[in-house]
């Protein structure tokens, strides 16, 4: 045979041998698929469960609250409360087993979830110091910073709802319209708000006016 056609033949065989390796690799070796997204919600729900704390009192952030005689309870304890925090911080730092998309809203829902504890956890340290200043019982016009002190805990605690308020708003606008991770009444929060702000600024000016 002609050296010329016997190159060529050796050109196509090795041609056909490139071909058919590579289609066979295509067809026998597909990257692993992606999680889907309800398994996804499905993890964090777990997270929960296992930490047995009941995910509504969180979506509610109804975790702690000061009864009548001043005493701090907390509606869940807040060393599972805790165990949520560290798990869903984990669950976060492990998401590549999802799409892009769905890693990103995972995210979004762990992370909401993780400020809802924080804030449960402050609240706490201002209900305590609330309660202090109350039994404490030192309003007086010589003392009006323990008013303005008492008003700005009241204030940061609005202020964090408010936050965690616009976060789940996000959230809707951007995935879920008729998403749920928290409910918060931001209209009932304000009200409360303004009376102890009105009954405080009209304390504060008895006192400056010598009432």
């Amino acid at each position: 045979m002609d050296t010329k056609w016997r190159n060529l033949v050796v050109v196509i065989v090795l041609i056909i041998v490139v071909v058919a390796g590579y289609v066979y690799l295509t067809q026998n070796s597909s990257l692993p698929e992606s999680k889907s997204i309800d398994l996804g919600y499905g993890e964090i729900l777990s997270v929960f469960e296992r930490n047995d704390v009941n995910i509504e009192n969180v979506q509610t952030l109804d975790m702690v609250y000061s009864d009548e005689n001043g005493i701090i309870t907390w509606v869940e304890k807040k060393s599972n409360l805790s165990k949520v925090k560290s798990d869903l911080t984990n669950f976060i730092s492990n998401l590549n087993s999802y799409s892009s998309e769905d890693k990103v809203e995972l995210d979004k829902v762990a992370t909401i979830y993780i400020h809802a504890v924080d804030f449960a956890v402050l609240s706490e340290q201002r209900l305590n110091f609330i309660v202090s200043t109350v039994q404490k019982n030192n309003f007086n016009c010589n003392n009006l910073s323990v008013l303005s002190d008492l008003n700005n805990a009241i204030s940061w605690n609005y202020v964090d709802k408010y936050n965690l308020a616009a976060e789940v708003d996000d959230f809707a606008y951007n995935y879920d319209p008729y998403s749920e991770i928290l409910s918060i009444d931001l209209d009932s929060e304000y009200a409360y708000l303004t009376s102890v702000h009105d009954l405080i600024d009209s304390t504060i000016s008895e006192c400056e006016g010598g009432i």
